[in-house]
């Protein structure tokens, strides 16, 4: 079970806390972090009382948008009042302020009872990707019938009677997404002004580039055969994953049983990419033992990547209503910020605990994506990729070393990208007509992952026979990977390569707990670290509201972690420095306080054995309560073989890599070997 672990105070000192909570309350700067520009804000809450027309323009389905900006982030209590009142805070902009959405008879006085200091108009920085704002039309999205963009429209509206007014401005719609209030269409060039206008519109920006698949055993590498041995069998079994991809799988008896492409034309893709991703993922290796896929009881459902929308028919769960995993293996363009894919990629995981999203990373490391430390830093191929909740994957090699080509980060906003690093490169997976053959780039090394998130979900389930909860599950593998590159997380690993052992461990322990903290508070937890640990591991990971697409940090809710050792003194968790410049963005993480990314960690080297305390605060949560989890791992001084296993199967004459873990042990190895059961050993290298 998920436990709940409450810090418990005296009255006296929640009060306190309570007094310190408006004391430092951070106050708003008039001038918006937005990505393109500093849009100053007026103080001008008087002048919006003392009038009362709305232009009739600026009026939809009866009601009107504004952006409030407060003096103090409100309380949950004062949202609930302006809800009340008929107004709805839709979306965060920092600092302090909401797009908001007024009835039309909204009585404007009410807002005096309120610390706001402005009321304007959605400035257009926010409401325009800054491609479409210098206007130079990329040719990817220039049509016979007009310019291809994509159009997001405020909450709450009726997505139909939208559609209807669009289509009266000469739009022709290419698809409707409600779950996201996105269109994708296209418009004649001349009507582009009107459609900036229009007052439904939250957010414009160009329709994406046509995805490429990035990419043509890694079962070892991340220990995926560790959670499928006999003593635990997690195979995948009862969990069900969604492939998006270039089409048909197979045929294959690797899934026999276990796959439903019934909305997959045969005829369509033909490059044999889906094979690859889907073997990796999910194939069950039944006629070459070498092909077996992370996750052999998953069942898969295959749907067809059209347009680069892969990422956001995943918002379409009325035909996928039990999917748990979700794996695309495709480019999105370079380091494309964060659009209105990457925010749909947000909200749906934001909204759906059971459900993870995992990606490439990309295969663009040649490429300069604009960040401004030129290649290969900030090529991270996609806006979906980008988003705060997923998992975007490097590719490695068998030995665990970054493949050349394997995208780096950092996000377009300074957050650490890639997550983790898993084995793609030279992987065996299927190929059609019961065939195998060897797949490559990030594109094989996500489906490691997604399967590796498979095995994680039954566990979990079997373990606490509940639904497994996405947020926790990525927590476990950020927190237990293997760390390389540079100590502690880094551009190029992300947090370093995944360890389904560990992962497993962690949850078959219970070291995690489940807590939420509003806007101001603290919260404590005490965590136990035992004797003979070589490092000790803390993390707090949060599922992070959407963002707004114009906002130029794509963090909502900021928490700050801080870990207090038995003998006193805080520890911040480690940050990395994403000025672009190849010196800092290659320097080692450091101590620092963290306002970019929804995940932060504390480690200790030879930690001494005590209670150590957890610290969270609430530094700035406009949009809570928010749920987090804190994961804790301690890696002790031992060794362990992890391949072979006892029972795996070894073929005559085929090179085997040999894994072991060993940490705090510099001295050489002596590995050996017996052909009859432990009775006799041969010894195969004494200096290892």
């Amino acid at each position: 079970m998920l436990r709940f672990y409450p810090i418990i105070c005296s009255l006296t000192l929640l009060c306190a806390c309570l007094f310190s909570t408006v004391a430092t309350a951070q106050k708003s700067s008039p001038i918006l972090k937005l990505k393109t520009e500093g849009v100053e804000l007026p103080n001008n809450l008087q002048s919006f009382l003392q009038s009362s027309d709305v232009e009739a323009s600026k009026v939809i389905q009866n009601r009107y948008f504004k952006l409030l900006q407060f003096d103090y982030l409100p309380t949950q209590a004062e949202k609930d009042r302006l809800l009340l009142s008929g107004v709805q805070l839709l979306e965060y902009v920092p600092d302090n302020a909401y797009i908001a959405s007024f009835p039309i008879n909204f009585i404007r006085a009410e807002l005096g009872n309120y610390a706001i200091r402005s009321v304007v108009d959605v400035p257009r920085a926010i409401r325009l990707h800054p491609d479409v704002v210098e206007a130079s039309i990329p040719a990817h999205v220039q049509f016979a019938d007009g310019i291809e963009l994509m159009v997001r429209i405020h909450e709450g509206l009726d997505m139909r009677a939208v559609e209807n007014r669009l289509k009266a401005m000469g739009c022709s719609i290419q698809k409707a997404l409600p779950g996201l209030q996105l269109f994708r269409l296209r418009i004649p060039e001349a009507n582009i002004s009107e459609l900036e206008s229009f007052a439904a519109v939250s957010f414009t920006e160009f329709a994406p580039e046509a995805g490429q698949p990035e990419g043509l055993g890694g079962r070892t590498l991340i220990r995926s055969n560790v959670l499928s041995h006999s003593s635990r069998n997690y195979t995948g079994e009862g969990i069900t994953a969604l492939v998006f991809d270039d089409g048909y799988v197979g045929p294959h008896v690797d899934f026999q049983g276990r796959i439903n492409q019934q909305t997959v034309p045969v005829s369509f893709g033909g490059f044999e990419h889906a094979d690859m991703v889907s073997g990796i993922l999910a194939g069950a290796g039944n006629v070459n033992p070498d092909g077996i896929g992370m996750a052999p009881g998953v069942f898969l459902h295959i749907n067809s990547y059209v347009n680069s929308e892969y990422t956001l028919a995943a918002d379409e769960w009325n035909s996928f209503k039990d999917v748990q995993i979700f794996n695309a293996s495709y480019s999105n363009g370079c380091n494309a910020g964060y659009t209105g894919i990457t925010r749909g990629v947000d909200k749906i995981l934001y909204e759906n605990e059971g459900v993870m999203q995992v990606y490439s990373a990309g295969n663009s490391a040649a490429s300069d994506c604009r960040y401004g430390a030129g290649s290969p830093w900030g090529t991270i191929t996609g806006g979906h990729k980008q988003a705060k909740n997923c998992i975007a994957n490097a590719n490695l090699y068998a030995d665990g070393t970054l493949v050349e080509s394997s995208s780096r980060g950092p996000a377009h906003d300074g957050r650490l990208k890639p997550d983790l690093a898993a084995h793609g490169q030279g992987q065996l997976s299927i190929s059609p007509n019961n065939q195998y053959r060897p797949g490559g780039g990030t594109s094989a090394a996500s489906p490691s992952t997604a399967g590796l998130c498979a095995q994680l979900f039954e566990a979990y389930e079997k373990i606490y026979n509940e639904p497994a909860v996405a947020p926790l599950i990525k927590a476990a593998l950020l927190n237990t990977a293997v760390d390389i590159g540079n100590p502690g997380p880094d551009f190029s690993f992300g947090w370093g390569q995944a360890h389904g052992g560990r992962a497993a461990n962690l949850l078959e322990k219970e070291q995690f707990l489940k807590d939420q903290i509003v806007q101001g508070a603290a919260k404590q937890h005490n965590i136990e670290v035992p004797a003979n640990v070589k490092e000790a591991r803390f993390m707090v990971y949060w599922a992070d509201p959407p963002a707004v697409e114009g906002a130029q940090i794509a963090l909502v809710n900021n928490l700050d972690l801080t870990v207090s050792a038995p003998g006193g003194g805080q520890r911040l968790p480690l940050i990395l420095d994403p000025t672009p410049d190849v010196a800092a963005i290659t320097a080692p993480a450091q101590p620092g306080v963290d306002a970019l990314n929804n995940v932060e960690q504390v480690r200790y080297t030879d930690p001494q054995a005590g209670t150590y305390s957890v610290n969270i605060a609430g530094t700035s949560i406009p949009e809570g309560p928010q749920e987090y989890f804190v994961v804790y791992y301690f890696l002790m001084d031992e060794m362990a073989i992890t391949y072979p296993l006892d029972g795996d199967p070894l073929v005559p004459s085929r090179l085997e890599l040999v894994h072991w873990e060993a940490l705090g042990n510099n001295e050489p190895f002596e590995l050996s070997y017996s052909l009859d059961d432990g009775n006799n050993w041969t010894v195969l290298d004494a200096n290892i």
